[in-house]
């Protein structure tokens, strides 16, 4: 009988696994032919998994717990990380250059060459890590014009000097206007001197827009391509009188009814009485009805003695709703105003209970219903039209009996001036 063959013992094969993986230059050829990531990538590419399984649609992706602590932040849009949902498999990576991390990024791109897109470039260049576009720059990597532009955008002069001086992609008119929006006077400088990339007039628009009065100085001084009535209209809503001022007197693209109107919702008085004095666009019955919804009461009197416009019924009921008691007592005493029913059931259901009574006390006969518009309102408000244009007021209703004429002076108030 034949003896079974032995193999070779345990000991002989761990004897050989340790004589190949200690040998350096044998065992690096073997792994170069394999597959994988290192090891202490491995939970950075499960945290990509797992927050690009639980993204949803258009949803933001929710950030690790290191994130806050960092950087105050629980979520970011993919646009954030220079991805879209295309593209998010490269997130592990587009989160290491997000947190400057230039060593995991080596790592990231040793296993997975072909990651280097110039999307990388693009996000490393927005986020304004030097050391990780050199990196990248060094690879070989591919860029496009939006490295520029979002570094523009960010602010990073020095990003952009390097990608100017070193990369051949350039940047669009984007640079500039986006540098201008947010208030980077040298970065627009640097572009308008060095660059062809050109502007539009969303560089004049978005200075104005933030208050960045040097900025809207030096674009009017030294670019052609101007602005638009948005300039002064986004100036004066968000109270930036230095930039009303400055395109009154050197522009000439003017402005709309909106700038007042603006202006007095949000409360910037002295812009809303500039644009009183030496504009002629005037405005709105939203200056007093927007002005009223915020509580500007100083505004509303401004508005009433100052300006013709009026106010519609949103006045009363948006002041009611956001619990602005003088407002609503100055409204009702003074300019005679009333609201609808949905003020006054707004007032209560948010807890202003001070509002309510108050409307129930001294305005409730005067409470229009939301829903009561009937044949009887159009009939009203006709020959209220007809009235205030000089035309007959005896039309085809004339057969309807007096008490016509309670609910055409109730209706009449919400075009009082």
């Amino acid at each position: 009988m034949k003896k079974a063959r032995v193999g070779p013992r345990r000991t002989v094969h761990m004897h050989l696994f340790r004589s190949v993986a200690l040998a350096g230059d044998l065992m690096a050829l073997i792994t170069s032919f394999q597959c994988g990531i290192f090891a202490d990538l491995v939970p950075y590419d499960h945290e990509g998994r797992y927050m690009a399984r639980m993204r949803r649609g258009t949803a933001p992706l929710v950030l690790p717990g290191r994130f806050f602590k960092a950087y105050g932040k629980k979520s970011i849009d993919l646009s954030f990380l220079c991805l879209d949902c295309s593209s998010q498999v490269y997130l592990p990576l587009h989160l290491a250059i997000f947190e400057g991390d230039e060593h995991r990024v080596r790592q990231w791109l040793a296993c997975k060459p072909h990651w280097l897109t110039p999307r990388a470039f693009d996000a490393a260049a927005f986020h304004g890590h030097m050391h990780i576009v050199q990196l990248l720059h060094s690879l070989g990597g591919a860029a496009t014009t939006a490295a520029m532009d979002l570094a523009s955008l960010a602010g990073h002069m020095a990003m952009v000097e390097f990608l100017h001086r070193t990369r051949g992609e350039g940047c669009t008119y984007r640079a500039l206007d986006e540098a201008a929006s947010a208030g980077h006077l040298d970065l627009v400088k640097f572009l308008h001197e060095h660059t062809h990339g050109g502007a539009t007039v969303r560089a004049l628009d978005g200075a104005a827009a933030r208050g960045f009065l040097d900025v809207v100085i030096f674009l009017h001084h030294h670019r052609h391509e101007g602005c638009t009535t948005s300039a002064m209209d986004t100036a004066a809503t968000n109270g930036h009188l230095e930039v009303v001022q400055f395109l009154h007197s050197h522009r000439r693209e003017r402005c709309t009814r909106a700038a007042m109107d603006g202006a007095a919702t949000n409360g910037h008085l002295e812009v809303v009485q500039f644009l009183h004095v030496h504009r002629t666009e005037g405005c709105t019955t939203s200056a007093l009805d927007g002005a009223a919804r915020r509580g500007h009461l100083a505004i509303v009197q401004w508005l009433h003695f100052h300006r013709t416009e009026g106010c519609t019924t949103d006045a009363m009921d948006d002041a009611a709703t956001n619990g602005h008691l003088e407002v609503v007592q100055w409204l009702h005493t003074t300019r005679c105003e009333s609201g609808t029913d949905a003020g006054l059931k707004e007032a209560k259901d948010r807890g202003y209970g001070a509002v309510a009574a108050y409307l129930q006390t001294h305005c409730q006969s005067t409470v229009r219903s939301t829903s009561s518009f009937t044949m009887h309102d159009a009939v009203a408000l006709r020959r209220h039209w007809a009235y205030d244009n000089g035309s007959d007021s005896d039309t085809d209703d004339s057969d309807t009996d007096d008490s016509d004429h309670s609910d055409e002076r109730q209706l009449r108030w919400p075009f009082h001036v």
